[in-house]
């Protein structure tokens, strides 16, 4: 009877449920530490459901599961890609696990694919704020004479948006450092960018140091543009929880400020939530309105855009 017990426990089967079991229990609680027994577990669930299938065993239930695990990969491929970060990012583990060919393996490229895609989407929207900030910057720059301080700062900001979004964090850090040497004040729009960028190198003591000296800077009745412009910086480095803590924060502080919303709609979007994205994006329009005529605009596009998703293919008629 032991034996029995004992040799049902090992069975190929039982392998294969306990595998599912730690790699379902996982998935939630994604770290540093966990993360490469996790993709290591991907690999033998796979490689054990291929097998057994082909030796006609019925795996249905267990296959259920796995597409179960692989759709929560497929909605959130962030956990993943930041949880590796942690433990040296995603290319250092593949090359550790030769040949890391399944896909869970390589969803820091499903990321950057998504952030390209969404900020592709925006593009018609940003395009207009663009154009807009082109002629006050032209405005700006021959009648009003600005502080060149002002131009260091307005053109910093510029390149390490491009550097972050390209993932170069620590060339973005150096040069948001070298324009901070040169200015008689801090400024609170690169303090908020060297947070995120600090956050980008796992060093949580500075962000949250430059965090509060940009919150001191900006005063309470200025707070929610911290949260929200946090947000949007952290969207744009791919942190989707991380911008969605903040444009929550933003919401809480200022529920009439659209700019939260819109964040939020945006972090939806691309986590796939396409109805949330929707309710959001029409939430910004109807506070942008009024205050800010641009961003009511983009989200109108946005929501246009998102609407045409949903519909169901046309099929021709007979």
């Amino acid at each position: 009877m032991a034996h029995t017990v004992k040799s049902e426990i090992r069975s190929p089967a039982n392998e294969l449920r306990k595998a599912l079991d730690e790699a379902e229990r996982l998935a939630p609680q994604l770290s540093g530490e966990n993360v490469e027994r996790f993709l290591t577990l991907l690999d033998q669930i796979q490689e054990q459901l291929t097998r057994l299938a082909e030796e006609g065993m019925d795996v249905r239930p267990e296959e259920g599961r796995w597409t179960g695990l692989l759709g929560r990969l497929r909605r959130d491929p962030g956990a993943v890609v930041k949880a590796a970060r942690e433990a040296g990012g995603l290319e250092g583990l593949r090359a550790a696990h030769p040949p890391a060919q399944g896909p869970w393996w390589h969803l820091d490229a499903e990321v950057a694919r998504r952030r390209r895609r969404l900020f592709k989407r925006l593009g018609a929207g940003l395009a207009i704020l663009a154009g807009i900030l082109a002629i006050l910057v032209l405005i700006f720059r021959t009648v009003l004479a600005p502080d060149p301080q002002v131009v260091l700062v307005s053109n910093t900001l510029t390149s390490v948006e491009d550097l972050a979004f390209r993932g170069e964090y620590r060339q973005a850090l150096a040069e948001l450092e070298a324009a901070q040497a040169q200015l008689d004040e801090p400024d609170p729009d690169l303090l908020i960018w060297e947070a995120v960028l600090a956050e980008q190198l796992q060093d949580e003591e500075r962000a949250q140091a430059a965090l509060e000296r940009a919150r001191q800077l900006l005063g309470q009745e200025r707070e929610v543009l911290l949260w929200s412009d946090l947000g949007s910086r952290r969207l744009l480095v791919g942190d989707l929880d991380g911008a969605k803590a903040a444009a929550q924060r933003a919401v809480q502080l200022a529920p009439d400020d659209p700019q939260g919303y819109f964040v939020l709609g945006a972090v939806a979007e691309a986590q796939g939530d396409i109805p949330t994205a929707i309710s959001y994006f029409e939430k910004t329009f109807q506070l942008a309105q009024e205050r800010d005529p641009q961003l009511a605009v983009i989200s109108r596009v946005r929501m246009g855009q998102l609407l045409q998703q949903l519909q169901p293919p046309l099929t021709p008629t007979p």
